[in-house]
């Protein structure tokens, strides 16, 4: 045998090569999740930015995106860009107060209304009891 790849093999690897040169952004929240991920320069974590794009502000993300990229003294810009994003998200009312289990009551009926009840369930008791020995 040859050391020589096959020709079809070839083919597949040149249009494969040619498939990476397009372009697979088909949405506007990828191509921000991806301009962020270049703004901090983190592409190892392109695809969470591509997420947040999609779930939250994605215009708000890449402007804070630009202005932690500016700072030089950061050294850590994605985690830097995290913490701050979250602690923004934390502030604003809307976004943060989810669905919360409250307990409730054992009952929400007053004291007269709770008295009334009970007297109604005795009578209905006293008749079936009178039916049945009657």
């Amino acid at each position: 045998m040859s050391d020589e790849p096959k020709p079809q093999f070839n083919a597949y690897l040149d249009k494969l090569r040619e498939r990476a040169k397009k372009s697979h952004v088909h949405s506007r929240h990828q191509m921000i999740g991806l301009m962020i991920a270049d703004t901090l320069s983190d592409q190892k974590h392109k695809a969470l930015y591509i997420k947040m794009a999609r779930d939250e502000s994605g215009e708000k993300m890449l402007y804070l995106a630009k202005s932690i990229a500016e700072n030089s003294k950061v050294e850590n810009k994605g985690a830097y860009f995290m913490r701050m994003w979250q602690l923004e998200n934390k502030s604003h009312p809307i976004k943060n107060n989810k669905t919360k289990v409250v307990s409730k009551k054992k009952s929400s009926l007053s004291s007269s209304t709770k008295k009334s009840a009970k007297k109604k369930s005795i009578t209905k008791n006293a008749t079936r009891n009178d039916k049945k020995s009657g």
